[in-house]
């Protein structure tokens, strides 16, 4: 076997270390992409590991994998007057005034967590989608429903991370995933995949 050979196989070996490398320390930096309930169903350390206010009413946690490397929160949200406001990367939103929703953790280089919070509930409706950034142009892209994206919802009850749901990409094209609705009570699940090139539009 000559150098190529050799050369060839050893610059795949680093190519493999630097994946699980990288994978790794995504792990160790997003606990939300491993199991994060103890025995009692809930889990009180990790948000005050990222320190986020500790008093929410929701709190939308977005994970992924490797590719698409941006994925985006969007949350539309109820005002206290009836006008809605759009929740996301370039208009975070206001903890302490309306719309009491944040876009507290925005993350741009793969895996998450990217994180919504809800401080107080507004009457009305609210919309939670995820786009597909780094495809928005595409109209055939299929990233976003192999990207492992996970969504995961909490809510505080006296003082600890309760659970409450837990939503999969679905496997179909789109770049831009629909995930649910709640009233403030009760949520609605949607799991509606279409296709968005312009996230001002997204509501």
């Amino acid at each position: 076997m000559n150098k190529k050979y050799y050369r060839n196989i050893l610059i795949l070996v680093v190519f493999l270390f630097i994946i699980i490398f990288n994978q790794g320390c995504n792990l160790l930096n997003n606990p939300f992409l491993e199991s994060d309930l103890n025995s009692n169903g809930t889990y009180t350390s990790i948000f005050e590991d990222l320190n986020l206010p500790k008093d929410y009413e929701l709190r939308i946690v977005l994970s992924w994998g490797i590719a698409p490397v941006d994925l985006d929160s969007h949350l539309t949200v109820p005002n206290s007057d009836g006008s809605r406001f759009h929740c996301f990367w370039s208009n975070k939103g206001y903890q302490d005034i309306d719309p009491f929703a944040l876009l507290d953790i925005d993350d741009l280089d793969s895996y998450g967590p990217e994180i919504t919070t809800i401080y107080k509930i507004n009457s009305g409706i609210y919309r939670y989608s995820v786009h597909d950034y780094t495809n928005r142009l595409s109209t055939s892209s299929t990233e976003l429903s192999t990207s492992n994206a996970v969504i995961k919802v909490y809510q505080q009850i006296n003082k600890k991370d309760i659970l409450l749901y837990d939503f999969t990409v679905p496997n179909a094209p789109g770049t831009l995933w629909t995930v649910f609705e709640y009233d403030g009570t009760n949520f609605t699940p949607i799991n509606i995949m279409t296709f968005e090139s312009n996230w001002v539009l997204i509501n």
